[in-house]
């Protein structure tokens, strides 16, 4: 891969946007067709570990000698937040929106205008959620992950840049051992979103974010060659996410993926480019990615309300179209605001536009 756009990485990064969100799925259907889903997909929240190691392989090929010359942690932090916050805040917000529609309709669980105010307050600003029933981001659950994000990013600013292979694999391992011994204890991998598994969810980060900065470390710089092994793993990656081995394998096949499988992904996908006919639906994947997996949450939610539950869609044929429409939404976002929005905040903090990472 050269300084040039990957464009396997960025059909990746749409991949595993969508797995994360057909992975929500189960937070609007009944109970049994939630069993049917999670059987269906057992594995589709490893898209937010994917997120994490790709992360960590993007942003230490693109800042650690930064770091290493004249370039402070408090100034990464600020093109990090120029590069997550706009689509992060467009989240709350429509997660605002979603709760005030549910105290409109008299919701069971609806928040409260006071609480509403002051979980809004808290989410605007990227900090979870003091008064909730356990959940960090209460408007937007999935911010969870970039508040983990902004976290390992700021550690890798202060301490993970410089420290050597062997030391980033241990703090890595040790992490990895946190959170396997989470899935093994709660018999369950999506993890980390509440105040009772948080340790849990940094442990992903902790894991996944230095994997990836050691495979960018030692990646070479030489350009990627056009091959349709680009196709064949984005294909693989996809049987990760959507479909893989039967539940009761899934903390063994949880640790194969984290160890072996996702890691050898990136490493080899980074060294190929799709073929020419497929660039551009890859780079329509990686723009649409970000918004989509910010966005999708408090989406799905009023969407199944009205079309399923007041206007009577048989809930498989809301679903099935929700991937498709939100991700071109999504891409439109991306174009038509969260690009400007980035450009007008990169100039008014005197950031150059191009200082902003194509990954969460």
């Amino acid at each position: 891969m050269s300084d040039k756009r990957s464009f396997t990485l960025d059909a990746m990064r749409g991949i595993a946007a969508l797995s994360v969100a057909a992975h929500h799925f189960g937070t609007v259907l009944p109970p049994a067709e939630v069993y049917r889903s999670v059987l269906a997909m057992p594995n589709s929240y490893l898209g937010v570990d994917f997120f994490y190691m790709l992360s960590g392989f993007v942003l230490v090929r693109a800042y650690e000698r930064k770091l290493k010359a004249d370039l402070t942690p408090w100034r990464f932090m600020e093109l990090r937040a120029v590069r997550l916050y706009p689509m992060f805040l467009l989240g709350i917000l429509l997660g605002t929106l979603n709760a005030a529609g549910q105290m409109v309709v008299g919701t069971p669980h609806a928040l409260g205008p006071a609480q509403a105010v002051l979980v809004f307050a808290l989410n605007a600003l990227m900090l979870p959620d003091v008064l909730s029933n356990g959940i960090l981001y209460t408007l937007n659950m999935p911010a969870w992950t970039l508040l983990f994000e902004m976290l390992i990013n700021f550690l890798f600013a202060l301490a993970l840049f410089r420290m050597r292979a062997l030391y980033l694999a241990l703090f890595s391992l040790a992490c990895a051992g946190f959170y396997l011994w989470g899935h093994w204890r709660l018999n369950e991998g999506s993890i980390g979103m509440t105040w009772a598994t948080a340790l849990f969810g940094f442990a992903r980060a902790g894991y996944a974010f230095p994997v990836g900065m050691m495979m960018g470390r030692a990646f070479s710089t030489r350009a990627a060659r056009p091959s349709r092994w680009a196709a064949a793993l984005l294909l693989l990656l996809a049987w990760i996410f959507f479909l893989g081995p039967p539940v009761r394998f899934n903390l063994a096949f949880d640790a194969l993926a984290l160890f072996l499988l996702l890691p050898a992904i990136i490493w080899t996908a980074a060294h190929f480019q799709p073929p020419p006919f497929l660039r551009r639906a890859c780079e329509v994947m990686g723009d649409a990615s970000y918004p989509l997996f910010v966005i999708h949450y408090p989406l799905l939610h009023m969407s199944y309300f009205l079309l399923v539950r007041q206007f009577g869609l048989p809930s498989w044929a809301m679903l099935s179209a929700f991937l498709p429409a939100a991700m071109l939404l999504a891409w439109g976002i991306f174009h038509f605001l969260d690009v400007p929005v980035r450009r007008w905040l990169s100039m008014r903090t005197n950031l150059r536009p191009t200082a902003m990472p194509a990954t969460t």
